[in-house]
């Protein structure tokens, strides 16, 4: 299927975007802490603020580490995952792109707070950036944001819903950007922005947010790899 087919295409064009311009302005977001060799920041936002982690993984490609990241099965990278299913999939050879539709429940981090599900369009893709020195300039990215589901695919995910326990929440989008260096390693950064769509405890919801981009060392040990100082 050719993406300009998908009628979530569009969707996601704009979460790219969105990411694309956010990803530019690392000199305004706001220093929160370092934890296991992630720098963590944060861009405030009054639909919820825009958290970013940078790290580097030590000797890695950018392809052993997406296999993991854009796993077909996020149930054994995180123990929080309570159900996921690919609905769709789809390629573009002549961008090297992998397309997706997907739908996961978390489990929520306290028991006042109803689990979030999340139904979201999914790209991974190589794109040549030029303002970059890395390995031929080559960089991966996958970018991923919510939809809102058609018929076919809210009948799909009805049943894994839990008895409809879950709070459908809204992933304005996340980004994640591996670029392999000259030395070996490899420069990763991550982007998210999201909506609970209900009330979280501010505690339970720094808790969840600040801890997303350190999924980036979980995913490095599962290859055996080291996040390292940059």
């Amino acid at each position: 299927m050719s993406k300009q087919q998908h009628p979530h295409q569009k969707a996601w064009e704009q979460a790219k975007e969105k990411a694309f311009d956010y990803y530019a302005k690392e000199d305004q977001f706001t220093f929160y802490e370092e934890k296991e060799n992630i720098k963590i920041s944060y861009l405030t936002h009054k639909e919820g603020n825009i958290v970013r982690g940078d790290g580097l993984v030590k000797q890695c490609t950018a392809k052993e580490f997406m296999e993991i990241l854009n796993t077909k099965d996020l149930k054994t990278l995180d123990t929080k995952c309570k159900a996921f299913k690919i609905l769709e999939e789809w390629k573009e050879e002549q961008e090297e792109a992998h397309w997706s539709i997907r739908y996961m429940i978390m489990a929520s981090p306290s028991m006042m707070v109803s689990d979030r599900s999340f139904l979201y369009i999914s790209k991974e893709f190589k794109q040549i950036d030029e303002k970059e020195e890395g390995n031929n300039n080559n960089v991966l990215y996958l970018i991923t944001t919510s939809i809102e589901g058609n018929k076919e695919e809210e009948e799909q995910v009805t049943p894994m819903d839990l008895n409809n326990k879950t709070v459908r929440g809204t992933n304005i989008f996340q980004f994640h950007r591996l670029e392999e260096l000259k030395d070996g390693n490899l420069k990763v950064c991550f982007m998210g922005q999201a909506n609970p769509n209900g009330y979280i405890p501010t505690m339970v919801s720094n808790a969840v947010i600040y801890d997303r981009p350190l999924a980036v060392v979980r995913i490095a040990k599962k290859i055996g790899k080291e996040v390292v100082k940059a």
